[in-house]
């Protein structure tokens, strides 16, 4: 265990920008080779971290005063790249190792704390065959997943609610994301 180095940090500002504040989770014990934060995302009134680091890919959630473990990938995962909500859901997108490119869902609903995402309340919601899951969107009553990271693996993939399908299948080696902008879907590649 040791304290956050400077290279996972989280940080805010609540001046617009002007001057910025550390949230770090010194106060849980860490994986030492988690070595950055990967992507961040509002749930339920809560801040989700997903860190990167070989064969670390967990998730930490801030509630304003302090962070826990949401998800542990117990040295199965490099990283988090994607985190979105979805439905009253939150999926998170595996990163960078073979076959990794996997979406995990939480549905809170079930557990102790009904708004939060803990430990044990993620299942598999797509395991991909491809190395990297880049970026995940809502749009239109859908989820959206960008992946790829090597030759012909990039893709678009749509979850309706119940099913993953190709959205996109170009000739392209990686989707590197997706947003949404004047209510139109975009990606980049």
């Amino acid at each position: 265990s040791s304290d956050v180095c400077s290279s996972d940090l989280v940080m805010k500002s609540t001046d617009a920008g002007q001057n910025w504040q550390y949230l770090h989770p010194t106060a849980l014990s860490r994986d030492t080779a988690e070595t950055s934060v990967g992507e961040l995302a509002e749930f339920n009134g809560r801040l989700y971290a997903g860190y990167n680091g070989a064969g670390l890919g967990d998730v930490y959630v801030f509630d304003g005063g302090s962070w826990s473990v949401a998800y542990d990938s117990i040295a199965t995962y490099n990283g988090v790249r994607a985190i979105a909500p979805y439905d009253g859901k939150l999926y998170i997108g595996m990163d960078v190792g073979a076959t990794d490119g996997d979406i995990f869902v939480c549905d809170p609903s079930g557990g102790a704390k009904s708004e939060v995402c803990e430990t044990g309340e993620w299942t598999l919601s797509y395991d991909g065959g491809a190395d990297v899951i880049n970026a995940l969107v809502a749009y239109n009553g859908k989820l959206y997943a960008a992946q790829g990271n090597d030759a012909g693996e990039g893709k678009i993939l749509v979850f309706d609610g119940s099913n993953w399908f190709d959205s996109y299948t170009g000739d392209v080696n990686e989707v590197f994301d997706l947003t949404v902008y004047n209510g139109k879907l975009y990606a980049a590649d």
